[in-house]
């Protein structure tokens, strides 16, 4: 365990013809080992995949925290301005399909807040998020 340590956890999601195959991936990034992560999500929208791609990154760090003990900040970037904007709280959840989504981000940024993690939540343009993207397809070829 060193010292302080900032995180970040890139996200994306993948919606193949119109719906028809999803995936969800996420990069995170800080530690001794980059963590990979991605899965297939049957048929649904690109939104849910692009919230399953933050919830499988954040239950992943809340599941294993001992390997994020040394963690002070988290930055999570993504290129969905839905997503960063509806859990900055800019921008209210209309779709019920995302609603459930929503919700369990919102409790685990709380959970890490509760643990003294400073969290950021940044829109970045999709050309800066290629790595994500990647992993995201590939849960996208899991279907």
């Amino acid at each position: 365990m060193g010292g302080c340590l900032k995180y970040h956890l890139w996200f994306d999601g993948a919606s193949r013809g119109n719906g028809v195959s999803a995936g969800a991936g996420c990069l995170i990034e800080g530690g001794s080992q980059p963590v990979e992560l991605y899965q297939g999500l049957g048929k649904q929208t690109n939104n849910f995949a692009e919230y399953s791609g933050v919830l499988l990154g954040l239950n992943h760090i809340i599941s294993n925290f001992a390997d994020f003990e040394d963690m002070t900040a988290l930055e999570i970037k993504g290129d969905s301005k839905l997503v960063i904007h509806q859990l900055q709280g800019a921008w209210k959840v209309k779709s019920d399909n995302i609603r459930g989504l929503h919700r369990a981000c919102s409790h685990q940024l709380t959970l890490l807040r509760n643990k003294g993690i400073n969290i950021d939540l940044i829109y970045i343009p999709r050309a800066e998020n290629s790595k994500a993207d990647a992993l995201a397809n590939r849960g996208a070829d899991l279907n």
